[in-house]
């Protein structure tokens, strides 16, 4: 497991193949800050498709039911892409930071990203 850097894009534009390119394998249970115009961007170039999952910590007002968790929209294979928003609603109120999980990691490559 390890914390994702959070890459500041420049107001000229960010070129998210490099940062993917010098990006290690994720693991499930990966963080990441949360916040406005945050978000997680996944490539996989693996054989099989994957889907990444996003707990939801908390509970509904009044009775206590946990949140369901965020599954993204399926990563297809070899050439598959998507961007996940990390929303304050996914920051774990005891380390601050939102977790990921994967269904597979062969071929995955992940980068947190901030657009301000």
């Amino acid at each position: 497991m390890a914390q994702y850097t959070t890459n500041v894009s420049p107001l000229n534009g960010l070129v998210l193949s490099t940062l993917w390119t010098a990006a290690a394998a994720p693991a499930s249970g990966d963080t990441a800050a949360t916040g406005t115009g945050t978000f997680l961007a996944v490539q996989n170039t693996g054989g099989a498709g994957i889907t990444v999952t996003i707990p939801t910590p908390g509970t509904l007002e009044g009775d206590l039911s946990p949140l369901p968790s965020r599954v993204s929209v399926s990563v297809p294979a070899t050439t598959g892409v998507a961007v996940i928003p990390l929303t304050d609603v996914h920051r774990d109120p005891t380390t601050g930071l939102a977790t990921i999980n994967y269904s597979g990691v062969t071929g995955v490559k992940a980068i947190v990203v901030r657009v301000p």
